[in-house]
């Protein structure tokens, strides 16, 4: 690509912060709260430096191998081109549940934030409905967006988002109270630093637009380590002025839905509850975009490397791979959305799926191939080198296995949420090997 098309360090910025900094942000630090209340703070910071470990990791390999694809290059370097394949796979299989999550989120806060006060809008056809358009939306935006804008307009978004927040969790801070004030059990502070590492999730989806980045060796590995400390920043100022407001267990447990909390917030702030579920509904969107995009442009790489059929590889606007993408994400809405007047759990039996192939495919991987290719190919260029690398690389592998534990910890989706992931893999599987061996 010209240097004029490739996504610039504002853009890559941009990308890997809108993936992060989606609806989550408007609830989940009153639950945080809930359970550790002030020290939601340390809490969030534990998590956040756990998290930081895979950052670093994958500013070094992206560092040695600058191409897209992101953690499909860096396994395929480390371990060979069939694992390389086969975790790519999983990783597109991932983000199409994760995908239509997000479209489902959007539409159920645009939906409320319409019927604000009666809610009558919040019902399953409409919700399965607007999912599927949103979907549609999404796909084709991404699709006839280039590479360059493509950082730009993410990056536009999610400053428009962190406005947002910042204004909405500003009217909250001025009603912070030190009568929450308490001190958790270590179950609470446990389940504080657990919920914190899961929304910090996603960056990751940066690397695979390295191919189109201004010298990626250098850009990529610097979003990076800029974008993860606005992470930080945002989430430890949320978390404060939660804390101001919500003690330890003063939020019942039939009360931390998404609507509940999001309705406490809007009370808390003084601000209409309507807009504060449009807000939401904005910023669930902007991940949607992203991940839909990113899913188009991996599943393109992918065919382009001879894992899926060569006629994925096409570079056109809405062309192929964003049909797959647009095909499969549909089905996946349409499954969740479509059977939850029959299937209480359907979301969240998609979502831990999508969740669980995310940490297997893309998180664990990050230390497992830095610290391979340290030991494999000690003499190459490393433009970022990550320092204490004997420590960090480990304390990334050890943190993805925890992550991978507690994401399939709720028995009652452990069953279906495995199902899904195996559907997935063997799926993956068969192509990576039956074509592996064209």
């Amino acid at each position: 690509m010209e240097n004029k098309d490739r996504i610039s360090l504002i853009g890559i910025i941009g990308i890997g912060l809108t993936a992060v900094i989606g609806s989550g942000i408007w609830k989940d630090s009153l639950l945080w709260s809930n359970s550790a209340g002030i020290f939601s703070l340390l809490t969030l910071s534990i998590g956040w430096i756990l998290m930081f470990t895979v950052g670093l990791a994958y500013a070094e390999c992206v560092g040695m191998f600058p191409q897209g694809g992101g953690p499909y290059s860096y396994v395929g370097g480390a371990f060979g081109r069939k694992a390389g394949s086969f975790v790519g796979m999983l990783y597109v299989g991932g983000y199409y549940c994760i995908g239509a999550l997000l479209s489902f989120l959007a539409s159920l806060f645009s939906l409320a934030a319409l019927s604000y006060g009666t809610f009558e809008l919040l019902t399953t056809p409409n919700i399965f409905i607007l999912t599927m358009v949103y979907i549609v939306l999404f796909t084709l935006f991404s699709s006839f967006t280039p590479g360059r804008k493509f950082g730009t307009i993410s990056f536009v978004w999610v400053v428009i988002k962190i406005l947002l927040v910042v204004g909405v969790f500003a009217f909250v801070l001025l009603k912070w109270s030190t009568a929450t004030f308490d001190v958790p059990t270590f179950d609470g502070f446990q389940t504080a630093i657990n919920t914190t590492i899961f929304a910090l999730l996603g960056f990751e989806i940066m690397l695979v637009f390295a191919g189109e980045t201004e010298n990626a060796e250098k850009t990529v590995p610097k979003g990076i380590l800029i974008a993860l400390p606005i992470f930080l920043i945002l989430y430890l100022f949320v978390s404060l002025a939660a804390s101001g407001i919500v003690g330890i267990g003063d939020i019942a447990a039939g009360d931390q839905g998404s609507i509940s909390l999001i309705i406490l917030l809007a009370s808390s702030a003084g601000v209409y509850g309507g807009w504060v579920f449009g807000f939401a509904a904005f910023s669930a969107a902007g991940v949607a975009y992203a991940i839909l995009a990113m899913t188009t442009k991996q599943t393109k790489i992918l065919a382009g490397d001879g894992v899926l059929p060569e006629v994925f590889a096409r570079d056109q606007n809405f062309g192929p791979a964003s049909v797959l993408t647009l095909v499969m994400a549909l089905i996946v809405g349409g499954l969740m959305t479509g059977t939850m007047d029959i299937w209480a759990e359907s979301v969240d039996v998609f979502a831990t799926a999508g969740l669980g192939l995310i940490l297997i495919s893309a998180m664990l991987p990050a230390g497992l191939s830095a610290l391979a290719l340290r030991q494999k190919m000690p003499a190459l260029v490393r433009p970022f080198k990550t320092p204490a690398y004997i420590i960090i690389f480990p304390l990334s592998i050890l943190l993805s296995i925890y992550l991978i534990y507690l994401n399939f910890s709720v028995i009652s989706l452990l069953l279906p949420s495995l199902f899904v992931v195996g559907a997935i893999a063997l799926v993956a599987a068969i192509l990576v090997f039956t074509r592996g061996n064209e």
